[in-house]
């Protein structure tokens, strides 16, 4: 877990020093309230407009430059980074797409950057994803990896 802290503690003093919200969400997020699987990585949100001012900072890390994409589950603006041997998904919040696999449908979403919790995590204090916030969109991605999360933290 050693490395997961040190890549928080590096993007999260990227992201204050130019002030930009952000919020943990998914794997971690769903570690802070309970989840006990593995972590592959490191989801943060930040607002979309937001990848241009911190370009520079994250630039020797990107694996993937910051682009819209999607995938079978999501469609967003999002940077790939890797910090040491930790791979962070760095995705714009403001405005983005999930795949409803009830519904068999996309889904507007939206992160409310105002609205977070705050818990300690790897010695600092940490805007993490609200626990509602993540549960619908765990429910409505509903992967396995979700899946197993909910059991957790409902």
């Amino acid at each position: 877990m050693n490395g997961f802290k040190l890549a928080i503690n590096w993007l999260a003093d990227i992201l204050r020093s130019h002030q930009v919200p952000f919020q943990i969400g998914m794997g971690l997020a769903a570690r802070v309230y309970g989840s006990k699987r593995d972590l592959y990585d490191i989801d943060i949100f930040i607002p979309n407009n937001s990848f241009k001012i911190i370009g520079s900072d994250i630039q020797r890390y990107c694996i993937e430059e910051p682009q819209r994409g999607r995938d079978e589950y999501w469609d967003l603006y999002l940077a790939v980074l890797k910090y040491g041997e930790i791979i962070i998904d760095l995705a714009g919040g403001t405005e983005f797409k999930i795949f409803d696999s009830n519904s068999q449908s996309w889904v507007d979403k939206r992160i409310n950057f105002n609205n977070f919790t705050i818990r300690p995590l790897f010695g600092i204090k940490i805007l993490i994803m609200d626990k509602p916030v993540l549960v619908d969109l765990k429910t409505t991605l509903a992967r396995p990896v979700d899946i197993e999360d909910l059991k957790w933290i409902k």
